[in-house]
């Protein structure tokens, strides 16, 4: 629907088994808004893509009409409802209560975002959907990772590129843990991806070349399709003949204009939906990294908490063995003193003083004492007790990023599996559909030619 200020999508869901049947009027905004929503409630999930924005080359080309382009209206709505569709398919995603009101069409956008509470996500910083709050981060697993029988340390992939070092710490060390740490199930999904990506691009780059040729081609034989029956009107003899060829022309024409078509919607818009699912797997799988990289991260303030806790009870120890020492020697010395040997002869009474205690300092002198450490022993077992509260924290955060990645891993794998089938399927589809639409323009091109074969061998010579 077309208006003067903005173009809403009608969608319309049939259930015939149930009796329902919805209409609503969405924005491509919202469309967008709805797709975000479900990506930051399902972190772990291939959310499906939506088509893109308006290019850059559309506004340069039409300034203030590109959005009400029929051709652009045409394709969006293609893609939009493949959206919509893929969703509807989805295991998890189908029963988000959020796409049923937004199928339903009773409630605005903005009205159904205040009613669920989940405007707040589409406000948050991506990926900060916390797994103790909602989705398939919640629940703890075991020290596994998605290869059943692999120990956790395994689980950890390759992103270790350009695009993602922003990802590593600046540790040497932990660098080079996660260097030693691959699991093979995510490298291979990381590199199937990249390739994936590579050859979908160049095949999307030379189909559409190839495409746009058909379009141009159709528009210079239309030309000449108008030239030959111009002409067959001033002859005679030949005039049925000339004519025949310039219909052929025309039924060319718009068989190649048929194909350009069908192979925009049965090939071109599902491969360019798959360039987007690349893209879209690349950002899950770095956002697992990420996760990872969190784990890897506590588990390395906790060794190293741990180290430094052994570090201070050992000066503990030292500190109270010399303690005791020394307070040993002091009481023998002691009693040496209070009980002479009898044997001596120079031996005479003597008198023992005792100084009074020194007075501890007070106030300002305190407060100074306190900054120079005036007692290292009790600074010691302070940061004994210190760093025992940090590694209790450090635990704590472990355990609970650890059930997340493992879940993380776990969701990750199933869903990727599932794109898996939805893709060699939907690329079966494509396939066929290049096939049949290239089979059907040869036949409307033969049958043309062969009626233009006859008349010309009418021709007497």
């Amino acid at each position: 629907m077309s208006g003067s200020t903005f173009i809403a999508y009608i969608t319309r869901t049939d259930l015939p088994e149930h009796s329902l049947h919805f209409e609503a009027k969405h924005r491509y905004s919202e469309f967008e808004s709805l797709r975000k929503l479900l990506s930051r409630l399902h972190p772990t999930i291939v959310v499906p893509p939506i088509p893109g924005k308006h290019s850059v080359a559309a506004y340069a080309a039409k300034p203030s009409k590109a959005k009400e382009d029929p051709s652009i209206i045409e394709k969006r709505k293609r893609m939009l409802q493949s959206f919509l569709n893929r969703i509807a398919a989805h295991p998890i995603l189908n029963e988000e209560h959020v796409f049923h009101r937004f199928l339903e069409g009773e409630a605005t956008w903005t009205e159904i975002l205040a009613t669920s509470g989940l405007g707040g996500y589409l406000k948050s910083k991506e990926g900060a959907v916390a797994g103790s709050e909602r989705g398939p981060l919640k629940h703890p697993g075991s020290l596994v990772g998605s290869n059943p029988g692999s120990s956790f340390p395994d689980v950890l992939d390759c992103w270790g590129g350009p695009a993602h070092s922003a990802f590593f710490l600046d540790s040497q060390s932990l660098f080079f843990f996660f260097q030693r740490n691959l699991d093979p199930h995510f490298v291979l999904a990381e590199e199937y991806t990249a390739k994936f990506a590579a050859q979908v691009g160049q095949t999307l780059k030379v189909h559409r070349r190839i495409v746009k040729d058909y379009v141009d081609a159709a528009a210079c034989s239309s030309d000449l399709g108008a030239a030959y029956n111009a002409w067959s009107l001033s002859e005679t003899a030949l005039s049925s003949a000339v004519e025949h060829v310039g219909q052929a022309i025309d039924s060319t024409v718009s068989a190649t204009s048929q194909l350009a078509m069908s192979l925009e919607e049965r090939f071109t818009d599902p491969m360019n939906e798959y360039a987007q699912f690349s893209q879209i797997i690349e950002k899950l799988l770095r956002w697992r990294h990420a996760k990872h990289v969190e784990y890897e991260t506590v588990c390395e303030s906790l060794v190293s908490k741990q180290s430094k806790l052994t570090r201070l009870e050992s000066s503990e120890a030292e500190a109270q063995r010399l303690s005791a020492v020394l307070n040993a020697e002091g009481a023998n010395g002691s009693s040496s003193s209070q009980h002479p040997s009898s044997s001596s002869p120079y031996s005479s009474a003597t008198t023992t003083t005792t100084s009074p205690p020194t007075p501890r300092p007070s106030g300002l002198l305190a407060t100074f004492n306190s900054f120079i450490d005036n007692d290292p022993d009790q600074t010691r077992r302070n940061a004994i007790s210190k760093t025992k509260d940090q590694i209790d924290s450090l635990q704590s955060q472990r355990d609970t990023l650890h059930g997340q990645l493992v879940g993380a891993n776990e969701d990750i794998q199933s869903d990727l599996n599932r794109f898996q089938v939805d893709k060699e399927k939907d690329l079966r589809n494509m396939l066929l559909g290049f096939a049949m639409a290239q089979r059907d323009y040869c036949r409307k091109c033969v049958g043309a030619w062969k009626e233009a074969k006859g008349e010309i061998e009418k021709i007497q010579t």
